[in-house]
């Protein structure tokens, strides 16, 4: 039986965790500055919403994997 979601995530996850981690810091960078703060609060928050949107979603590409290495016949 074959699973396209997981071979793709499996192929391109850590891909898409860089630009989960880059669309996460570039929304929160417009955010913040739609929100009135000054260039520091908006820099902050970037780096911080990216890491973390990097972060989880590197750590479900990572689950993903472990999930197509053990359960999909090779």
């Amino acid at each position: 039986m074959r699973y396209p979601a997981i071979e793709f995530v499996a192929l391109h996850g850590r891909k898409l965790a860089v630009a989960v981690g880059a669309v996460a810091a570039l929304l929160a960078a417009i955010h913040v500055t739609l929100s009135g703060f000054g260039a520091i609060p908006t820099v902050l928050a970037a780096m911080l919403a990216g890491a973390v949107g990097w972060g989880l979603a590197r750590v479900g590409a990572e689950v993903v994997e472990l999930i197509a290495e053990t359960l999909m016949p090779h």
